[in-house]
């Protein structure tokens, strides 16, 4: 669905397929994740299906449960295969490249693996639901170290769903505690927005996107709604005059 504005101006329609997530490319094409069949297609912007990846199973190029995609600043495809632990990065024309999981030595670095986003330097960060965590992974798959925990506090996460990178920060989504928490690129707790409620409030919210550095949508899927949020950023008062 294309929305503009407020209003639904376009519906796209793939038929046979569950979109369970879509991410747009710097050619403007279309990429979606089809959780029926679970693979991943690349759309032209009128929806015409160009071709598609992989299929059931646990090989490379193959899914099992894929629950989100996003674009690299270099155009590479990365797919977070929950059921296989791991995430599987693609060039445009589909092909595999290589992948961040499922293990490092004898600890398993991906449980299960429910959304990615991308910093500036193209650092991949997965939001493991099963951990409680998001996990940093450098441009080439390497585990960098990870943060968070099961909790209701700050910085603790009961039900985190999506991630979202933006301006130096890491936004993270949990539909348990009905909030967005937000972090540095290091994982230290910055702040967090939102709580349980109707009209201003979040029911069970699964994603986030940005428009620009300040304003943010919130697919808020207990209510039924996206809500666009608008952030204020207020400089620390000077020490001295």
């Amino acid at each position: 669905v294309v929305i503009k504005g407020d209003q639904i101006v376009k519906s796209i329609r793939v038929e046979g397929a569950e979109p369970v997530s879509i991410a747009r490319d710097h050619e403007g094409f279309l990429w979606v994740l089809d959780g029926k069949k679970e693979t991943l297609l690349k759309l032209d912007g009128s929806g015409i299906v160009r071709f598609s990846i992989g299929s059931s199973g646990g090989k490379e190029g193959q899914f099992s449960d894929p629950a989100d995609v996003a674009i690299s600043s270099r155009g590479f495809v990365l797919v977070t295969d929950k059921g296989n632990s791991r995430v599987q990065i693609f060039n445009q024309s589909g092909v595999f490249l290589a992948k961040a999981g499922p293990t490092s030595g004898v600890k398993k670095v991906l449980e299960e693996p429910v959304s990615v986003a991308l910093d500036s330097e193209d650092n991949i960060y997965v939001l493991d639901a099963e951990r409680h965590a998001v996990v940093k992974f450098s441009p080439d798959g390497k585990h960098l170290g990870d943060f968070g925990k099961e909790g209701k506090g700050p910085g603790e996460f009961r039900g985190p769903r999506g991630i979202l990178v933006s301006n130096g920060e890491v936004f993270v989504v949990d539909a348990e505690n009905n909030n967005v928490q937000v972090f540095d690129l290091e994982g230290n707790f910055l702040r967090l927005f939102g709580a349980a409620g109707g009209e201003t409030g979040f029911s069970g919210p699964t994603s986030i996107a940005v428009k620009d550095g300040t304003q943010f949508f919130v697919s808020d899927t207990g209510n039924g709604k996206i809500k666009a949020i608008r952030m204020l950023y207020t400089p620390e008062p000077p020490s001295t005059v």
